[in-house]
């Protein structure tokens, strides 16, 4: 039996996965919470079903540095009379991805290494200059940890755009594939740089971001490109509003620390009537007027307009409406928790501090 929750959450990480197929490098990756089984497996064969031809290179935790960033080979050196470098993983994922298995066990200098690499786009596996070489690549992070305190570094998540659970599929819910192939996958690749997004999608976007209590610059960057990603994997040359709510809900679900107050949906719904309110005197002569416009506009000239794109305030309720709705439900309640807590103690500490005035 299918679950509309699974599909759901199943969609997502298909979607997810192509966004990063399309801009690997500049979406950093994807962090997959999940037991190894049969939904992961599919959603892997996904993966490479839209990077055919792209490398791919496994990192597990026991990764030495040497193996990582390369070295020299003393044999072939020795052999041939001169400085013989062998290239390492790292340099091998150049356009591709790298294979994260075990992720959450991964130690700290590996985690620093491949964090370098990623903001620095290159790799340097020798103090002379010129053996630095490019190294742009995504990620994708298998974290099987089962507990709080197993879980993929928090210096390495930071750098993905997104996170996906799949532990809470079951293979039924992992049917429906997504019809994007190879092709799709390179002309939107080749489409990306020429993509458009107006300052008005920008600003709320990270707006959205500061609602939810995501201090993270990073994460509205990576929202931005996200956005880019989609339109162009929808044929598109500029985003639309449609591309920054699945942006903001695939990047900023699972980041939230937050949720909206009462306050700032109170000022929201607010704001229209305070608005209407001051334009309440003038609305008869407006009508008055568009109704003699109309009475006077010929026959031929009737073509409905065109529909206006919704308002800031209204994008931003609905960019705020879709990441609420992609937050976990358990993550909901935590969220929910700490602002009951934090509500309680503060009103405490307004009461003490009260009493000790009185006092």
């Amino acid at each position: 039996m299918l679950s509309d929750g699974g599909q759901s959450i199943w969609h997502d990480a298909q979607l997810a996965a192509a966004l990063v197929a399309i801009d690997s490098h500049g979406l950093g990756g994807i962090c997959v919470k999940s037991q190894y089984g049969p939904v992961r497996d599919a959603w892997w064969q996904f993966v490479q079903s839209m990077l055919p031809c792209s490398p791919v290179q496994k990192i597990p935790p026991n990764t030495s540095d040497e193996q990582l960033l390369g070295g020299l080979d003393l044999e072939a050196t020795l052999d041939q009379g001169k400085p013989i470098y062998n290239s390492g993983v790292l340099a091998r994922c150049d356009g591709g991805l790298a294979l994260l298995p075990m992720a959450e066990r991964m130690p700290f200098s590996t985690v620093a290494l491949l964090s370098q690499a990623m903001d620095r786009g290159r790799i340097d596996s020798d103090s002379q200059a010129e053996q630095s070489v490019r190294c742009l690549f995504g990620i994708v992070a298998f974290d099987e940890g089962l507990g709080p305190d197993e879980a993929i570094h928090p210096r390495l998540a930071e750098r993905l755009a997104f996170q996906i659970h799949l532990d809470p599929l079951g293979l039924n819910d992992s049917q429906s594939i997504l019809e994007i192939t190879p092709t799709l996958i390179a002309e939107a690749k080749k489409a990306l740089p020429h993509i458009d997004c107006d300052a008005r999608l920008v600003e709320s976007i990270m707006q959205s971001a500061a609602t939810f209590g995501i201090d993270s610059i990073r994460a509205g960057l990576f929202a931005i490109r996200a956005a880019k990603a989609l339109a162009a994997l929808r044929s598109q040359s500029a985003v639309s509003e449609d591309e920054v709510v699945d942006a903001a809900r695939l990047v900023f679900s699972r980041r939230a620390t937050r949720m909206p107050t009462a306050h700032q949906q109170d000022h929201e719904e607010q704001e229209p009537a305070d608005h209407s309110s001051t334009q309440e005197d003038s609305s008869d002569r407006v009508d008055q007027e568009r109704q003699a416009d109309s009475d006077h506009q010929s026959e031929h000239d009737k073509t409905p307009p065109k529909a206006d794109p919704p308002s800031s305030d209204t994008l931003d309720e609905m960019v705020v409406e879709a990441i609420q709705a992609g937050i976990p439900a358990n993550l909901l309640a935590q969220l929910m928790n700490c602002r009951q807590f934090r509500s309680t103690t503060k009103e405490s500490f307004s009461i003490v501090n009260h009493c000790s005035k009185m006092g």
